[in-house]
């Protein structure tokens, strides 16, 4: 393998965009609790209180009432006998409030469970908040049920009362924030922010609990799952937002996974068959081995949720392709080789499955994104070199399918590719040209020609950027390469793209900009380039004898 040149220029860190992904919101879910709980319990208090202060003052006059006997009255009630009969009736009420609430929050629960993922209903227990209004409405039944059973003229006790008043205002004003509550709980957002923080929980309990290790990593695996179970639901429900958040959700959680890898103990990493079902057993060897379980259970939901997309919601595509090379991104800037080569993997698997659909802008957009990981690893000559010959590849591929445009896209890419390598660390150019050089290999029949004019068009760019760097002996590597078209091919290929004089490209999609946009800074180069190729004039170096006439 070849050795690793300019690698001071390697990044320092994880990208800022990276950082954010797994910051946490601060003080905002308080406040957001604090708007859920707070407002309801008041009005609910203060209407009440303020109905009954305007009876009384409109009956009796707020002067004849004395002041201290408001409290008594209220709360410390001082007759048993109607203290026992507002018992009494009051356990009524709340029995059937608690019953109605109960009723419609489990078949909420349940609704959602059924709509996005089983985890729901987990989620839902295990919450404190849920639980303690539970039993917010459970204590004043028992209590007050016992109350009423003990409580007689002789030893009434008005400070039991008391109690019982206030526990049973406190279970009946909080039904409605309660029920908002529910609503906010589950909106499926939530859910799958809910679901990523537990991974995080575990994941940084895994550190620590090292006991306990095959059950976390047994949760962290139940809870990706569980977000792509989310995804494929929404996608079923034609919800395409929601899809995305749970894509990318997995995304987060794989980001903070890779920040704490390292660290992770070495059982971790042990999984065994029973976790990683349909695996043969020479691949899950080499998984346990190179480290990587956790990223293939992630790329295999992502996977699920590809195909079945192609051909039918290209955001979806689009999503994954870009959540895989951040992944890729941040495996490069925490040194987790063996992840950025399990990532390369999964890009080359995306393109075949495009290519086995004949998704072509689905494998454009995938092209792009494995381009874009290859920005991130400029200073790897070694993966940059293996990325450019898996898009050969599959260049070639699509060429042998007869499959448009994707052989241009990978050509563009690789100029792209070559640009920054040059610019940056031109010592690592050679692998990468001579792979870009190689791209028109396949062009034997006439038929190839629709293949072959995109790739001249782009290495007729790549020319155009070494004249004006004065890197002639490259320049002649291209125009060597290109001198066994003939005239008239070239002229065509000058042609075409000296008409194309806008470089936003006419459609929507992500890159945005057209392959072949000859910028004014580079259009006199590449005309000299031509001139040169043509025999309108000599180049200042001696031209290679042409294989055929």
């Amino acid at each position: 393998m070849r050795g690793i040149v300019g690698r001071k220029a390697r990044p320092t860190g994880p990208p800022l965009a990276f950082q954010r992904a797994v910051t946490s919101n601060g003080i905002r879910p308080r406040r957001r609790a604090l708007r859920i709980w707070l407002p309801p319990i008041l009005v609910s208090l203060g209407v009440s209180a303020g109905l009954i202060l305007v009876g009384r003052v409109i009956d009796f006059g707020i002067l004849r009432q004395q002041p201290e006997r408001v409290l008594t009255d209220w709360i410390f009630l001082q007759d048993a006998d109607a203290a026992h009969e507002l018992l009494l009736a009051s356990l009524q009420v709340l029995a059937g409030i608690f019953a109605i609430t109960i009723t419609v929050v489990a078949i909420i629960v349940q609704l959602s469970a059924t709509s996005y993922t089983s985890r729901v209903v987990d989620l839902f227990l295990a919450d404190p908040l849920n639980t303690l209004i539970f039993f917010a409405n459970v204590v004043p039944l028992c209590f007050g049920m016992w109350l009423a059973g003990v409580s007689t003229a002789e030893n009434y006790s008005s400070v039991s009362m008391a109690l019982y008043v206030i526990l049973s205002t406190l279970a009946i004003v909080m039904v409605i924030p309660y029920f908002k509550y529910v609503f906010h709980f589950l909106q499926p957002r939530n859910i799958i922010d809910r679901i990523e923080h537990s991974i995080e929980i575990t994941l940084a309990m895994a550190q620590r609990e090292r006991a306990n290790i095959a059950r976390h990593r047994a949760e962290v695996t139940n809870s990706i799952r569980q977000l792509s179970d989310i995804a494929m639901s929404s996608l079923t429900h034609a919800d395409v937002v929601l899809a995305l958040q749970s894509l990318d959700s997995i995304k987060a959680a794989t980001l903070f996974y890779l920040q704490r890898k390292a660290r992770l103990p070495a059982a971790w990493f042990e999984v065994e068959a029973s976790q990683m079902m349909g695996l043969s057993q020479e691949v899950l060897d080499d998984v346990v081995k190179n480290r990587v379980w956790l990223e293939l259970e992630v790329f295999k939901q992502y996977e699920l949720a590809f195909t079945t997309s192609l051909r039918k919601v290209r955001d979806i595509n689009g999503c994954i392709a870009r959540n895989l090379r951040e992944i890729g991104e941040m495996a490069a800037a925490v040194d987790a080789d063996r992840t950025v080569e399990f990532v390369i993997k999964g890009f080359n698997t995306l393109i075949m499955y495009c290519q086995s659909e004949r998704d072509i802008r689905s494998a454009v957009t995938v092209i792009y994104q494995y381009r874009k990981l290859g920005e991130a690893v400029l200073y790897r000559p070694d993966l940059l070199e293996k990325i450019a010959l898996h898009l050969k590849y599959y260049g070639h591929n699509s060429q042998r399918r007869r499959i448009f445009f994707i052989l241009d896209a990978v050509a563009y890419d690789l100029r792209v590719l070559i640009e920054l390598v040059f610019e940056r660390f031109p010592e690592n150019i050679d692998g990468l040209l001579r792979v870009f050089l190689e791209l028109d290999q396949l062009a034997a029949t006439p038929e190839d020609l629709a293949f072959l004019r995109g790739v001249r068009k782009s290495q007729a760019l790549m020319a155009g950027f070494f004249i004006r760097q004065r890197r002639f002996d490259l320049v002649k590597r291209i125009l060597d390469d290109m001198r066994e078209e003939s005239p008239e091919f070239v002229r065509s290929v000058k042609r075409d793209l000296f008409a194309n004089t806008t470089r936003e490209f006419w459609e929507i999609e992500d890159r945005g900009v057209s392959f072949y946009y000859v910028d004014e800074h580079n259009r006199e180069s590449v005309e000299q380039f031509f001139s040169w190729l043509l025999g309108d004039s000599q180049p200042p170096f001696p031209l290679a004898a042409r294989r055929h006439a």
